[in-house]
């Protein structure tokens, strides 16, 4: 776990040096993975109807971070109702041998689940992590009818208690993909106080950093890297998509938890890793501070402050004993004039 937990750190905005800087096409799945190729049942411009109900929607799925990740973005359109913006990552764990996938809503709605495939019915089902009430939902994707997805969703509760049903039908549209559906809403939904916080990233910022001597590092590197931040959701999400020079990316999802009253983030890179961590904002020191501890009792501890139009940061990975595993520190300076994308 030790070197992806490094690499997989969501809190530190950029993928560790030393990885291939060979970007893959993006059109479709990486090849070195035959299992992503399923996710092909997903790929394109659907137009989506709910049974039952006046609602209507469209998503359109994208190949991201080197075809290593299949992006699904859209809104779905209820009369009298705001409209709800939802954007949903796949990918295949090449470690634990599962299909993953997360879904960020404009409602602050998120969630995780692991997926199986049934080849001969092309059915995906997949079962999310239970909720802080217990909800646990089991959605099944039936890919049998060409051009089409039927899907159900099945809410129960921690007895196992059907709460809740929600179905409906995707439909491709014959005409391909088309322009993926704008991330911001016209009228964004109104925003806290907590959330206004994030964008103080928001902009373009050209970075430099460095990866000091520590146990994992047992030599200094240094990169650079551009990053973009930019509102999501409906303006209830703040995302961060970066560049390195060595090619590599990455994407940084972050928001602000009303319920659990608290910071969250994603993070997932080219480098097929990935992570969620938690973060609290100092307004006196102006700085984010975010923490993830893994089932090894590593801990990492990162920390973004700002000075005017300079972000500095540092990520430090330590071992229940206090020792430095990785440390990685850098200065990132904003774009003159891309504040305008807050």
């Amino acid at each position: 776990m030790s070197r992806r937990f490094v690499i997989a750190l969501l809190t530190c905005l950029l993928a560790a040096t030393g990885s291939t800087g060979v970007r893959a096409e993006e059109t479709g799945p990486t090849k070195d993975v035959p299992e992503l190729q399923v996710l092909q049942h997903y790929a394109g411009t659907w137009d989506v109807v709910l049974d039952n109900a006046a609602s209507k929607g469209e998503v359109t799925t994208n190949w991201i971070l080197g075809g290593r990740f299949l992006e699904q973005s859209g809104a779905m359109h209820s009369p009298g109702n705001p409209d709800l913006w939802i954007t949903t990552l796949f990918t295949f764990d090449t470690d634990a041998k599962k299909y993953r996938v997360w879904t960020f809503a404009s409602n602050g709605s998120t969630g995780q689940a692991e997926m199986t495939w049934d080849a001969k019915s092309k059915l995906m089902t997949s079962v999310s992590q239970p909720d802080r009430n217990g909800i646990r939902a089991t959605n099944t994707a039936d890919f049998s009818t060409t051009g089409k997805e039927r899907w159900k969703f099945l809410y129960t509760d921690r007895d196992g208690k059907q709460v809740g049903e929600m179905a409906g039908e995707n439909t491709l549209r014959k005409d391909g993909p088309s322009k993926p559906t704008t991330r911001t809403a016209a009228k964004e939904p109104e925003r806290s106080a907590e959330l206004k916080q994030l964008d103080r990233f928001l902009g373009t910022w050209k970075t430099e950093y460095r990866l000091p001597k520590a146990e994992w590092t047992p030599e200094e590197k240094s990169g650079s890297a551009t990053m973009v931040f930019s509102r999501e959701l409906g303006g209830q999400m703040v995302r961060e998509r970066t560049e390195h020079a060595d090619g590599t990316e990455n994407t940084f999802l972050m928001l602000f938890d009303s319920d659990r009253k608290q910071y969250r983030a994603w993070w997932f890179s080219s480098t097929w890793q990935f992570n969620n961590s938690t973060g609290k904002w100092d307004e006196a020191a102006k700085a984010f501070t975010w923490k993830l501890t893994d089932s090894n009792g590593l801990t990492s501890t990162a920390q973004h402050r700002f000075v005017g139009e300079k972000l500095d940061w540092t990520v430090l990975v330590e071992n229940p004993q206090k020792v430095a595993m990785f440390r990685m520190e850098g200065t990132s300076q904003r774009v003159k004039g891309s504040a305008g994308t807050r």
